[in-house]
């Protein structure tokens, strides 16, 4: 039986995922499971995670259209406060 991953990350439409995920496990009878992707270590290390992906594809932070986390709350730290 398929397990759906809830994430939660301070972010404007997370409880509109979090709605329609549930309201979708409901009706099938799935199970939802609350996670939290981790990248690096301390929330300090955001900026330091940002560099290290520009450096991989040859680009700046300041560069448009640069795929940047939405959030900084990527971090083992920021899961202990979510959970």
């Amino acid at each position: 039986m398929p397990k759906f991953c809830i994430e939660r990350h301070d972010l404007p439409f997370d409880d509109i995922i979090k709605e329609g995920i549930i309201n979708y496990c409901n009706e099938m009878s799935y199970e939802t499971i609350n996670t939290h992707q981790i990248y690096y270590y301390k929330d300090d290390d955001a900026r330091a995670m940002q560099v290290a992906r520009c450096i991989n594809n040859r680009s700046t932070l300041n560069k448009p259209n640069l795929s940047h986390f939405s959030s900084d709350s990527f971090s083992f730290e920021s899961w202990g406060k979510s959970s």
